[in-house]
């Protein structure tokens, strides 16, 4: 009997983690059962069997593979539904953040509830060190790489030709509010994208002229784009800057294409830095440690410091360029796709 793996995730950094993984199930012949929701629907094959949240919690299948989000709990209570049933369960890390957070969530009466997958799947020896750190069972964690970006050599070499024009620095937003509360939250990352927009913006028009390149604001998936262009056209006409708002389907290109990247805690960032680009992380007054690997990777700077903004951003675009090779790094994901479906036979 063909087996049947069922996928679930909550939004884009947990849908783009697993998809390739239930890409590559389908092409060997599984049968593929999907959370009906958000970005995994919206970018998955009609082919695939489409399940309700409803019928997740009794679907019958014979392993789960799912990616938790902060803000949607939908795949955490479809896992545990299958822990319940003795469903094996195997969770897929999107980002080096919130390890042991993961293993937490609500269940469908809003009672926290902990969590423990078969196989917890991270995408390298930082993110298991940490994990181990945060209290994660060394147990359960299986290095795989990140399906997401078992492609990004391939993507490369396609917009390799691609003409670069003046180039631009892509700024990589994020939805800090919605997710951790603004910079005044206690609970919250110190800093927010208001903040870093703003600080990010009056350091690069302080840069002389000649050195400017146009900026590319991408909005991550979960912002509202309006309210992100409002910002950004407010302070294009404070400080005298071109932008221009990446549309949904550019921001590989915006990606691939830029001579330097800037953002928070965004993947793309970590993408960027394996294209071999000069990349900076901006997170001013930073509180959350987990958020700080950037700092721990050769050639990906990290500001936590207001006062520190100014330098880093000048260091930035002194260094904007054509990209090198890319790192060693990236043969670390190539095979991440079977990694994690081989957790799950």
């Amino acid at each position: 009997m063909t087996k049947r793996l069922c996928f679930a995730a909550g939004d884009v950094g947990g849908a783009r983690a697993i998809l390739p993984v239930a890409r590559l199930a389908a092409a060997e012949g599984y049968t593929v059962l999907g959370l009906d929701h958000g970005v995994f629907r919206a970018e998955g094959a009609d082919g695939w069997h489409w399940v309700t949240h409803e019928d997740s919690l009794i679907a019958d299948f014979d392993a789960l593979i799912y990616a938790t989000s902060v803000a949607d709990p939908l795949a955490f209570q479809t896992a545990l539904s299958a822990r319940t049933r003795g469903i094996p369960i195997i969770h897929v890390l999107d980002n080096w953040s919130l390890y042991a957070e993961r293993l937490h969530g609500p269940d469908r009466f809003d009672v926290s509830q902990l969590l423990i997958p078969d196989v917890y799947c991270v995408m390298d020896q930082l993110a298991r060190r940490e994990a181990i750190a945060a209290g994660v069972p060394e147990a359960i964690l299986q290095i795989s790489g990140h399906p997401n970006l078992a492609g990004l050599a391939e993507e490369e070499a396609s917009f390799a030709a691609a003409p670069s024009m003046n180039g631009h620095i892509l700024f990589v937003s994020e939805p800090a509010v919605i997710d951790s509360g603004d910079r005044q939250d206690p609970n919250g990352r110190g800093y927010d994208e208001v903040q870093v927009s703003a600080l990010f913006a009056e350091a690069y028009a302080a840069m002389p002229k000649a050195q400017k390149l146009p900026i590319h604001i991408a909005p991550h998936p979960r912002e509202d784009r309006i309210a992100v262009t409002t910002r950004w056209k407010e302070l294009a006409q404070t400080h005298g800057l071109r932008f221009l708002i990446v549309p949904t389907d550019g921001v590989r290109e915006a990606l691939h294409t830029a001579k330097a990247v800037v953002g928070m805690s965004s993947l793309l960032l970590y993408e960027a830095w394996l294209l071999g680009q000069p990349t900076l992380s901006l997170q001013p007054d930073l509180r959350m440690d987990q958020l700080a690997q950037p700092g721990k990777r050769d050639g990906l700077e990290l500001c936590t410091q207001v006062h520190d903004v100014m330098v880093a951003v000048q260091r930035l675009a002194a260094a904007a360029a054509p990209k090198g090779t890319g790192r060693h790094d990236m043969a670390l994901h190539t095979g991440a796709a079977r990694a994690v479906l081989f957790c799950a036979m």
